[in-house]
C-alpha cells in the first residue's frame, strides 16, 4: 500500500477525479485487447476443466484463453452479476476456484455497475451535442477493477471524526482506492465464508404480474419495446438532470439551483426525450444498456406464452454487458437465439459475436487470437 504522505501533494486532485483518471487509463491500455465475455455458464466449465472434471472442446477453449491472456491479447472481464452468481454457490473450494480463474483470464479488468454504465451513457450523450469537444470514446469510461465490479466505496472518516485534516483524508481515501485497485477477487471471496442470498424469483413474479395486467394494451412488438423503455428510463432520468448541470458547470456555465417543481417538470422531460430517441431509433447505440435491457424484457412479454424467471434478470444483464461492450459473448443457447433474433440483431451494436456451443466457441477464438498477433 502507498504511503498516504505520497498522495498529500495531491489535494488539488479530488477523489472523483482520481478515481476517473484510473478507469480513463485502465480504458486506454484495454483499446488494442479483444474482451471475451463468459457468463457464468461458461465460468463454471472452464473451472471444471482447470480441476480435471471436463475433457475436449473446453479444454481447448480454455488453453486458447490462456494463451491469448498471457499474450496481452485478449482479457475476460465480469460484470456484477457474474459476481453475484458465483457468491451463491455454497461449496467454497469451487467458489474460490472460480476466482482464482477469474483473476487469471480476466487480467483484474470489470465492467462498471450496470447503473454506473447506463450514468456513463447518458452523460456521453449529453456530452456529445452539447458542443464540447468530441468526447473520448465510451467503451474508455466502461472499465474499473475486479474489486470495484459492485460498485466504489471510499471510506469517509470525517463522519466520524469531523476534526480530521481534509487534505489527509483525501490523501487516505486516494491510498485506500490505489490498495483495492489491484486486489485479486479470490483475496475478497476467501474473506467470503458464506454464500450470497441473492433470489430473483421474486422480482420475476412482480413483473410477470404486471406484464399480465397490461397484456391486453399492447398489440405489437414495438409497442411492447416502447413500453419497457419507458419503464427503465424512469430509474434513470432523475440522474441525467445532475448530469446536465454537471456538464454546464463543466463549460463554464453556472445554472440556477431549480425549485423542486422545476426540477420534477425537467425529469419528466428527460424521460419523454430519452423514451423518443429510443423509441425512434435515434439513439440505441449511445443508450445501448437501456436499449438491449429493453429489447429482450420486451421479447420476453411479447412472447405470450413465456413468463419471466428469476435467471433471465441475470442473463439479460450478462447481455447487456457483453453486447455493449465485448467482442464475443460465450452464453446458453436460449439466450444466444434471443439476442440473434432478427427483429432485435442485439449482436450488431457492437459488433459481437455471440457462441453457445464450446467447439464454436473454440473457432472464435482461435481465429481472434490469431489475427490479434
Amino acid at each position: 500500500m502507498k504511503p498516504i504522505e505520497d498522495y498529500l501533494p495531491q489535494s488539488h486532485i479530488d477523489i472523483q477525479q482520481h478515481i476517473e483518471s484510473k478507469r480513463v487509463e485502465l480504458g486506454a491500455s484495454l483499446e488494442s485487447k479483444r474482451a471475451v465475455y463468459l457468463d457464468t455458464k461458461f465460468w463454471i466449465l472452464l473451472r471444471d476443466t482447470s480441476l480435471s472434471r471436463s475433457l475436449d472442446d473446453t479444454t481447448r477453449l480454455l488453453e486458447l484463453l490462456r494463451t491469448g491472456r498471457r499474450e496481452e491479447l485478449l482479457f475476460c472481464p465480469i460484470e456484477e452479476n457474474v459476481l453475484v452468481e458465483i457468491l451463491k454457490q455454497s461449496d467454497a473450494s469451487s467458489r474460490n476456484a472460480t476466482a482464482d480463474l477469474i483473476d487469471e483470464l480476466s487480467g483484474g479488468v470489470a465492467l462498471m455497475p450496470g447503473d454506473s454504465r447506463v450514468e456513463t451513457e447518458l452523460a456521453h450523450l449529453v456530452h456529445k451535442y452539447s458542443g464540447n469537444p468530441k468526447p473520448q470514446p465510451i467503451q474508455r469510461y466502461m472499465w474499473t477493477r475486479l474489486t470495484y465490479v459492485l460498485g466504489t466505496t471510499i471510506p469517509n472518516l470525517s463522519s466520524i471524526n469531523p476534526s480530521i485534516d481534509p487534505s489527509f483524508e483525501l490523501a487516505m481515501q486516494k491510498s485506500f482506492f490505489d490498495y483495492a485497485w489491484s486486489m485479486p477477487l479470490a483475496k475478497l471471496l476467501r474473506e467470503q465464508p458464506h454464500p450470497l442470498a441473492h433470489d430473483l424469483e421474486g422480482v420475476a413474479a412482480k413483473i410477470n404480474q404486471g406484464n399480465a395486467l397490461h397484456a391486453g394494451e399492447l398489440r405489437n412488438f414495438a409497442q411492447t419495446y416502447s413500453a419497457e423503455v419507458r419503464g427503465l428510463v424512469d430509474l434513470v432520468a432523475e440522474s441525467a438532470n445532475d448530469i446536465v448541470f454537471s456538464v454546464a458547470r463543466q463549460q463554464g456555465v453556472d445554472l440556477a439551483k431549480p425549485t423542486e417543481e422545476e426540477r420534477r417538470t425537467a425529469i419528466n422531460q428527460f424521460k419523454n426525450l430519452f423514451a423518443i430517441v429510443l423509441e425512434k431509433a435515434k439513439a440505441r447505440n449511445d443508450l445501448r444498456t437501456v436499449h438491449i435491457l429493453a429489447s429482450l424484457f420486451a421479447s420476453v412479454r411479447w412472447n405470450k406464452g413465456q413468463k419471466m424467471e428469476g435467471n433471465h434478470i441475470y442473463d439479460f444483464q450478462h447481455a447487456a454487458a457483453a453486447l455493449g461492450y465485448c467482442d464475443v459473448f460465450l452464453t446458453e443457447r436460449s439466450l444466444a437465439t434471443m439476442v440473434s433474433q432478427k427483429h432485435l440483431a442485439l449482436e450488431t451494436i457492437n459488433g459481437c459475436e455471440v457462441h453457445w456451443q464450446p467447439k464454436a466457441a473454440v473457432n472464435c477464438i482461435r481465429r481472434l487470437v490469431e489475427e490479434a498477433r
